[in-house]
Parts: C-alpha cells; sequence; structure tokens
C-alpha cells in the first residue's frame, strides 16, 4: 500500500449510491487517528477533515496515511454516537444519572470494526484519571458503578461488595500503571475470522470464587466460574439490609440524646434519599421473584414481608415519617448502601 501507484489507484475510486454510507461514505468531520494511546475524546479540530482543509489536501489522504502508521497498524476512530458536540460530556452526564447502569448488551458483537471489551477499563482510566476536557469522575464511584450497582441491576445481590458471605469476585489493580493500548487485529475465530482486541496493563491479578484466575495479565488455567441461572443471592440481601439498619440503631444509640438530635438533624436529608433509593430498587427483586413463577410465591411473599420491615426500620432510625405507605416493592438492594452516619 506504500508504493505510488497502489496508492495513486485506491485514492482514485469513488464511493457509488449502493455503497454502505458507514465504510464507504464517512463524515470526515468525525473521523480521527485514534492514536497511541488511544484518545477516544479528541477535539473537532482533530478530525481528518478540518485537518484536510488546513492542509489543502483531501482527507481520503489523510486517511490513507493514518492507517499506514504503525506498520500499517494505525487505527481510524468514528464516534457515532454520543459525540454530537464533540465532547464526551453528554457521557458524563448520562453515567451520572442514577437510573443509569454503564454497560453493553453487544460487547461481543461486531468484534471486528469495535472493541468494547475495554469499556471497564476505559471507565478507570480516562473517566476517573485522564480525562482533561470536562469533569471526571471518583474512583469509588466509578467501582461501585461497575460492580455492586451493576450486579443488583441484574439480580446478582451476592455479590459487588467485599464483604462476609459474598462471593469472592476481585480486581487487584495497580491504579497508576493502568493503560489501555490502542486495539489491535488478531484472526483467531472460526474459519480465520478477524476481532479486535484490547491489550490492558495494570492488573495485578484477577479473582474468581477467591480462586486466582489472571496474574499479571497471564491466565493461571483456572476456571472457577460457573453457569448462572436467576437471581442470585436474595437471602443475603435480606440478611445484610436487616444488618444494616441494626448497625444504623447502634450508632443511633450510642449519641447522647442532645446530640442525636442535633445529628439526626444534620443527616436527615442524605438519609431521606437513601430511603427512597431503599424504596425504590427493591422491585428488581420483586419481579425477578415473580418471573420465576408459583414455585417460589412463599418466597416472594417472605421478601416482599422482609422489605417492608427493612424500610420501616430504615424510617425509624433515620427519623422519617412512616405516614407515606411503603411499597412491597421497594429496593432491598440499595438497602446495601444505607449505612451508618458517624
Amino acid at each position: 500500500m506504500r508504493r505510488p501507484e497502489v496508492r495513486a489507484a485506491i485514492l482514485s475510486e469513488t464511493a457509488t449510491a449502493t455503497d454502505d454510507p458507514l465504510f464507504f461514505r464517512p463524515n470526515y468531520d468525525k473521523m480521527y487517528l485514534l492514536g497511541n494511546p488511544p484518545d477516544y475524546e479528541q477535539p473537532p479540530e482533530n478530525a481528518l477533515g478540518p485537518q484536510a482543509r488546513r492542509q489543502g489536501r483531501q482527507p481520503e489522504e489523510l486517511a490513507y496515511d493514518a492507517m499506514l502508521t504503525d506498520e500499517g497498524r494505525g487505527m481510524l476512530y468514528v464516534p457515532f454516537l454520543n459525540y454530537a458536540d464533540g465532547n464526551l460530556d453528554a457521557v458524563h452526564e448520562m453515567l451520572r444519572e442514577p437510573s443509569a447502569v454503564p454497560g453493553l448488551s453487544d460487547g461481543g458483537a461486531h468484534c471486528g470494526i469495535i472493541c468494547d471489551a475495554s469499556f471497564p477499563t476505559y471507565l478507570l482510566t480516562h473517566w476517573t484519571r485522564d480525562r482533561s476536557r470536562g469533569e471526571k469522575l471518583s474512583i469509588p464511584f466509578v467501582v461501585a458503578a461497575q460492580s455492586r450497582k451493576t450486579a443488583l441491576s441484574v439480580g446478582l445481590y451476592d455479590r459487588g461488595v467485599i464483604a462476609p458471605g459474598f462471593k469472592a469476585d476481585v480486581n487487584v489493580i495497580d491504579y497508576d500503571r493502568l493503560h489501555l493500548h490502542p486495539p489491535k487485529v488478531h484472526y483467531d475465530l472460526p474459519v480465520g475470522g478477524r476481532r479486535l482486541m484490547q491489550q490492558v496493563d495494570g492488573y495485578d491479578a484477577t479473582i474468581v470464587s477467591g480462586v486466582v484466575t489472571q496474574r499479571g495479565g497471564t491466565a493461571t488455567g483456572a476456571r472457577p466460574g460457573r453457569l448462572v441461572r436467576g437471581a442470585q443471592g436474595i437471602k443475603a440481601a435480606v440478611d445484610a439490609a436487616a444488618s444494616v439498619a441494626d448497625a444504623n440503631t447502634a450508632c443511633s444509640r450510642r449519641l447522647e440524646p442532645g446530640i442525636r438530635m442535633a445529628h439526626r438533624g444534620q443527616i436527615v436529608q442524605r438519609n431521606a434519599a437513601r430511603i427512597g433509593l431503599l424504596e425504590q430498587s427493591t422491585s428488581a427483586v420483586m419481579r425477578s421473584l415473580r418471573s420465576q413463577g408459583p414455585r417460589i410465591d412463599s418466597l416472594h411473599a417472605n421478601f416482599g414481608c422482609a422489605a417492608a420491615c427493612a424500610i420501616s426500620l430504615a424510617r425509624s432510625v433515620f427519623g422519617q415519617s412512616s405516614s407515606r405507605p411503603s411499597s412491597p416493592d421497594a429496593t432491598m438492594t440499595t438497602a446495601l448502601m444505607v449505612k451508618p452516619v458517624m
């Protein structure tokens, strides 16, 4: 492709009306050289279209030359969603939305043109550390969003936190060394099919069910994971909610009466929000139980009772009025986020 006659022949071709517009009639004002390290939030002036106009060249020439960088491994980046303003501010707003859950349903699809598998690492590197064109997110927020919050959203109540009785799934990360490499093409699918993969540095160990499955980015050969069917750990969620309520009660009792009233007044607003979350998210558990059919009607009823009791306990501890009836579908999952405030 570096031969002048080959380059000239390819650049002389034009798109036809029947060509796929995404691949053969691209918008060069929305196309970037991804670079190394990959930059997924570049300013509009970095796009190939503006660069070509500044240089008095055709954007196809810049795209051709860009793909020849890194010994022909240069990647072009085309953000076709959530980038109308030339930045990721809209994504930041969506990530901060309490009802949003980060994730992708097609992380294994279109794997020859996109590499969504790097999404969890990018959330850490870009949004908590490297972003320079807007607000960042805190490490606790991103970790919780990708672990506990995601697990709760799909009914996996037995994981997402490091605590006794919960599943021992842990990533040990060297945060300062965490680094995402550009995607590379691998031809290792059946019949030589291609896929994009991204190497990442900084994961010291990956632990699944208490067993180390990766160390320093290399697989150990251990595969303790098992197929998961349906919601997991509902009893643990109920027990944890009761434990949290007990902890808050103990916290309140340790304060002198005068201090307790001032303390209660200071935290009432925050705790009202937590109770609201508690009431909103148990519905996921209830829906999951109902979907299992009549064979678990008893569990469904018992859980609804436990949820109502947990909310009642939280209201009594946090000093909230109980005049508004608690919904039996209130969320047990966020009861785990109702922590004692000291």
